[in-house]
């Protein structure tokens, strides 16, 4: 489907479309629903973690203070 159909069939401008495909603006939510139904698609949003949990608890560990002398037995 070329830009120009696809800008018909959701009511947003083929420019808009050129530069999304470019990655040179951002997108709302009811532009990316309205642009997936004119593809006759499902629009599924999955997380993705930045870091491991475990790479994160430790981080976080490592910013408190000593409650107690971590050299003491």
């Amino acid at each position: 489907m070329s830009q120009a159909q696809l800008a018909r069939r959701c009511a947003v401008p083929q420019p808009h479309i050129a530069r999304l495909e470019a990655g040179k603006c951002g997108v709302q939510m009811d532009t990316l629903r309205r642009i997936f139904d004119a593809m006759f698609c499902d629009l599924l949003i999955l997380p993705l973690a930045r870091k491991r949990p475990s790479d994160a608890l430790a981080e976080r560990d490592l910013e408190k203070p000593f409650s107690r002398n971590p050299w003491a037995g």
